[in-house]
């Protein structure tokens, strides 16, 4: 009887946990998705304070924590703080889980601020990085449409 009640015990505490982590978890997205709302909005400063909030709490996953990077960084930008701004896009582009169209605004804007600051030979590394990116995309685009097309054209026969 004594370790059927511990048992219950245990299981309703991890309960709580599970749900309670949940339920934390639920708030850090939305503030996530308010912050990019902000910064969507030009409300730099505001989109600003909330992603340091939210990267300082800890409590991100790491996809949650490559995009809070990865807006703090935009913001600080447009604010013109163009240091902390490379730091912030350099910490998305390392945890490298950014889509394709992510990590390409990401390394546009940190050129664009390492240009601001002079460092022209690193800017122009990550447009060439960015450039690349594209150029990819756009070759498998055309290499999808080309297969379609032969699998239309077999078809046909």
């Amino acid at each position: 009887m004594l370790k059927r009640l511990t048992l219950i015990i245990c299981i309703s505490a991890a309960t709580l946990l599970i749900n309670s982590y949940n339920i934390n978890a639920n708030i850090y997205l939305d503030d996530l998705n308010k912050s990019i709302d902000l910064y969507e909005a030009n409300q730099f400063d505001a989109s600003t304070e909330l992603l340091n909030n939210l990267i300082k709490s800890g409590n991100l996953d790491e996809q949650s924590l490559t995009r809070a990077f990865l807006y703090r960084g935009l913001s600080n930008y447009e604010n013109n703080k163009f240091i902390a701004s490379i730091t912030d896009l350099t910490n998305s582009l390392w945890l490298d889980l950014l889509n394709d169209e992510e990590k390409r605004i990401a390394l546009e804007t940190r050129a664009n601020a390492r240009e601001k600051i002079g460092q022209v030979d690193l800017a122009n590394q990550d447009k060439d990085t960015a450039n690349k990116i594209f150029e990819n995309k756009t070759d498998r685009k055309s290499t999808r449409l080309n297969s379609s097309h032969r699998c239309i054209s077999y078809a046909v026969f």
